[in-house]
């Protein structure tokens, strides 16, 4: 510990000045615990033609020495605080460098040092008000006794808290009444514990007991609300824990409107653990109803970033696509970027792939229709019971509804038509064989369906959107996979392009499929050829998707430093060096790295067969097996960053799924804090279920619970 004699309490000149012994108890306990002060003292001593230094070695030779900065010598820590003796040790202080050992050693065996230093490992352990008076000791045992029982209460509450927020179940019941057969699960599930708990059925007992006196039983919404949000703030400050050691943070955006009609912003922070393994961490929702404009969008984000202190740290923003959000004007990613400029925009690739489909499948009539077929084909089922159970029958595959935003639903739609087309003709054959089962309406569609089914454009369709959709589905499932880096997945949507391109050697087989089993198409006005007819709209179908993908896909495609650590690229790369790609880099993140170390690392990587293949995962796993770390600082940096870019905003919409089944239509009254809290703990319950395996946990959701005055006794007394 340095002597800062101006300013540190254990400056033994003060000490001197205002001995020990006249000190309050509290001062004393502070002094000791700081320990004893051990500066660098410039203590210079002649001996014969050479000098003789300190050396700060000294203090671990003695275990009492303790010096001044302010008078530079040498003093016993235990006998300036203990002894009532005056000597060169307590009271001038000691620097005769060529004597010290044999003054030390002299020291050390003297009986009154002895005392002192017995004191001084004693001091606390049996204060005189204890000595005094055994009735204050006897009552501290019973107020420390009580604190044991109140916190084991409280482990009980806090696991049953934490049970309720992850499985997304509501707290409380319409009435919590002692009468009440149902007074909320929260209460039931104590009730029922209390049956096979000493400790929860003795504070039921004492509460039936005290129920009209003014004590604490823990039912009440209040305490309630405060244990979910006492949960709530352990899990966030683990998170701050995480962004402290973090390099690089990425941070995702999205909103939606509840079952209140309030527009709640999700907020998810992406980046890397010191686990080695990147995590979107929810932290939390904000109601934006009263103003959505880019400005109060911006002031909550960098209020955000400030809070939890990685502002500098953004290195990527993700937001759905809404103007106020994306605008490369006025919108929020661009107000942000005047703060944090390292921050560089990504488009949700998962939202561009749905724009993609969509745009390309609107611009065709045809395959409009197509759609508008297959959406009405879903309804007709799912707008009846009857219908809905008949389908069953038949069919073994649910035909799920087509959401218009959701281009994924119309892929599984497709699929599932394909896979049941013969179910499905058999079935509405057999509505029409029995007619009396059915009403004029359902009987209409039915006919109309059947024709639908055995019509060879509508099947011509089926044929080439399944064998689309099955790369789509895969692409899909690539990019809002959180593990996949957007390198990644910009080489799978190259890949995707690749396959249109040899898409069009299908047609061929498609056509004649079709004509071999539903008959040759007919000829329609102004069509001078049917079959060149179908032909034009197969290639304007793929090239409107390949037009759709460079389109939209362009900007995210600018981002070429993500090929540094392409292990398809290793090869090109070990024979000429990627210059224009790495001076992108810098011109992006230039104040992140040590570019001049970073490139002769990746020119040992290109070369090395060790990372031969390796990609970004891999290569930062392998260097932490391998401890390697230390060898490939700037390398390791790069694969963090690059991972923690996000490929889609993914999981700020799976939180809208938690939203909705915490936030329901019969708990739609709750607070907006209660609302986070609970969508913290049920969104990140991996993360809360490895924190209860820590022994502190209970610990530091009761040190945050008391936060707010209680009535209950937590706190231990000495």
């Amino acid at each position: 510990m340095q002597c800062e004699c101006d300013d540190s309490e254990n400056c033994l000149q003060r000490l001197k000045t205002v001995p020990f012994s006249t000190r309050t108890f509290e001062n004393k306990h502070a002094i000791i615990a700081a320990g004893r002060p051990t500066p660098s003292l410039k203590i210079v001593q002649q001996k014969k033609n050479c000098n003789r230094y300190f050396s700060d070695k000294f203090y671990e030779n003695y275990n009492w020495f303790a010096g001044c900065k302010h008078i530079n010598k040498l003093f016993c820590w235990a006998c300036l605080l203990f002894s009532k003796e005056k000597n060169v040790w307590t009271n001038v202080g000691y620097a005769d460098l060529n004597n010290l050992t044999n003054a030390a050693k002299k020291h050390d065996q003297s009986e009154n040092h002895i005392k002192s230093a017995l004191s001084l490992c004693n001091f606390g352990q049996n204060r005189i008000e204890m000595s005094l008076s055994r009735q204050f000791k006897e009552e501290i045992e019973r107020h420390n006794s009580k604190v044991d029982r109140n916190r084991n209460l409280m482990r009980r509450l806090i696991d049953i808290t934490c049970f309720l927020g992850k499985q997304e179940l509501p707290f409380r019941g319409h009435t919590e009444n002692t009468e009440s057969s149902n007074r909320g699960n929260f209460i039931e599930c104590i009730q029922l514990l209390a049956n096979y708990d000493g400790i929860l059925e003795d504070h039921l007992h004492a509460s039936n007991e005290n129920e009209k006196r003014n004590v604490f039983s823990g039912f009440s919404n209040r305490i309630q609300n405060d244990l979910i949000s006492a949960i709530a703030f352990v899990l966030k400050e683990k998170m701050r824990h995480e962004l402290h050691q973090t390099d690089f943070v990425a941070i995702m955006i999205d909103e939606t409107p509840d079952i209140s009609g309030k527009e709640q912003l999700c907020v998810i922070f992406r980046y890397f653990t010191e686990s080695n393994e990147v995590v979107d961490r929810f932290m939390g929702f904000i109601d934006v109803s009263p103003d959505r404009t880019a400005e109060a969008l911006t002031k909550i984000i960098t209020d955000i970033l400030n809070d939890y202190k990685c502002t500098d740290k953004l290195v990527a923003q993700t937001y759905d696509g809404a103007a106020v959000l994306s605008s490369s004007k006025n919108g929020v990613q661009q107000k942000v970027r005047e703060i944090c400029p390292d921050a560089i925009y990504v488009w949700c690739n998962a939202h561009i792939l749905n724009l993609v489909l969509s745009k390309s499948c609107e611009r065709i009539v045809e395959t409009k229709h197509f759609f508008g077929s297959i959406k009405n084909l879903g309804a007709f089922f799912h707008t009846s019971t009857k219908r809905s159970d008949f389908y069953n029958r038949f069919c073994s595959k649910k035909l799920p509804r087509v959401v218009q935003t959701r281009w994924a639903y119309n892929s599984r739609t497709v699929n599932v038509i394909f896979s049941e087309l013969t179910n499905l003709k058999d079935l509405f054959n057999d509505m029409l064989e029995n007619q009396s089962n059915w009403d004029g309406e359902t009987l209409a569609a039915a006919r109309m369906y059947l024709f639908t089914l055995e019509d060879f454009e509508f099947n011509y369709f089926l044929e080439i959107f399944n064998v689309i959709f099955a790369q789509t589905d895969v692409l899909y499932s690539i990019i809002q996979c959180k593990l996949s880096d957007i390198g990644y997945c910009i080489k799978k949507i190259e890949n995707f392009k690749a396959f249109l391109e040899n898409l069009f050697t299908e047609f061929e087989k498609i056509y004649a499929k079709c004509a071999n089993t539903y008959g040759e198409p007919k000829r329609k006005r102004n069509m001078s050829d049917v079959k060149t007819h179908y032909r034009r709209i197969f290639r304007e179908i793929v090239d409107n998707i390949k037009s759709e993908i460079d389109d939209r896909y362009r900007e995210i495609r600018l981002l070429q430093f993500f090929h540094l650590l392409d292990p398809d690229c290793f090869e090109s790369f070990k024979n000429k060096f990627p210059e224009e790609v790495f001076k992108e880099l810098k011109i992006k993140y230039g104040l992140k790295f040590d570019f001049e170390r970073l490139k002769n690392e990746l020119n040992c990587l290109y070369s090395s067969l060790e990372f031969k293949g390796m990609n970004v995962y891999e290569v930062i796993r392998f260097c932490h097996e391998k401890k390697m770390c230390e060898v490939f600082p700037q390398i390791i940096k790069l694969a963090k960053l690059i991972v923690t870019i996000p490929a889609s905003s993914a999981s700020a919409e799976r939180s809208f799924s938690g939203l909705k089944r915490i936030h329901t239509y019969l708990r739609n009254t709750q607070g907006q804090d209660r609302l986070s809290s609970l969508s913290i703990i049920s969104l990140e319950k991996e993360l809360l279920l490895d924190l209860k395996r820590n022994l502190t946990f209970y610990d530091d959701v009761i040190k945050a619970f008391l936060m707010k005055n209680r009535r209950i006794e937590l706190i231990y007394k000495k």
